[in-house]
């Protein structure tokens, strides 16, 4: 899975292997922070809680560009929980089906 927050912020397709491959282990950076959370951060300007103003225009204003973005990514359940055959395999691969339930949302609630 990943961190939908990351969505709205970065563009999924100019990201490196290596970029990729950190965000899949997202590992803890510090006693505050994992790789993304970190990431969030940096590029949002603000730490893990926010006011209601920036999550009204850092993220909600740009909800259609982080569902598009996480189409481009695993949605299968499957894909996303991983298999117990090797260390990298149960980490799942890097992907989110959050997009559905906006998407759902949406619909029922014609937003």
């Amino acid at each position: 899975m990943i961190d939908f927050e990351i969505l709205h912020l970065i563009d999924i397709d100019k990201l490196s292997e290596e970029e990729l491959r950190k965000i899949k282990v997202n590992d803890g950076i510090s006693e505050k922070h994992t790789y993304t959370s970190k990431m969030v951060s940096d590029i949002a300007g603000h730490s893990k809680s926010i006011s209601e103003r920036i999550f009204l225009q850092t993220y909600l204003s740009k909800i259609d560009y982080a569902i598009s973005q996480s189409k481009k990514l695993n949605t299968a359940i499957d894909a996303l929980i991983g298999e117990d055959k090797t260390e990298e395999a149960k980490m799942g691969n890097i992907g989110t089906n959050l997009h559905e339930l906006f998407e759902l949302l949406r619909t029922d609630k014609d937003l």
